[in-house]
């Protein structure tokens, strides 16, 4: 099966918790003009602000604890953050999006479903303020 027909096959499937049941929360993914990208959307907003926040290392993604939990997902290379929408790219084509992406969807559910903040309010995370009509647009269809 080809990776759209795929992706589009599990679009709006719930999300299963560790202990079999059915959560509410349903995440959707979208594809992007990048075939290494996926946009994952968890359908409510993650951030309480208009920025947007991008980690490429986990390094890099200290202030966000939900970021360094999806670098330990084999294969992210990575990992972007809009006010309702995740973006996560991959390290090349060979990666496989279907074994990734079960693993990623449980890490963003349980992330979210823990309540804890996806960013750390420390002022060091890579913050990018949205500045002009473009560069939304650009991060947006991320």
């Amino acid at each position: 099966m080809s990776l759209p027909r795929l992706v589009r096959s599990l679009l709006n499937l719930p999300v299963t918790s560790r202990f079999g049941g059915i959560r509410s929360l349903y995440i959707q993914v979208q594809e992007t003009p990048n075939p290494l990208s996926l946009k994952f959307l968890p359908g409510q907003a993650i951030l309480d602000h208009p920025r947007t926040y991008e980690y490429s290392s986990v390094a890099s993604a200290k202030d966000s604890p939900l970021a360094m939990e999806l670098f330990r997902v084999d294969g992210v290379k990575s990992v972007f953050f809009g006010e309702d929408f995740i973006t996560i790219t991959k390290k090349d084509e060979e990666t496989d999006w279907g074994v990734m992406r079960a693993e990623i969807f449980s890490t963003i559910a349980n992330y979210i479903e823990s309540g804890k903040p996806i960013i750390r309010q420390s002022g060091s995370a890579p913050v990018h303020e949205d500045t002009g009509v473009v560069k939304r647009h650009v991060r947006f269809f991320l």
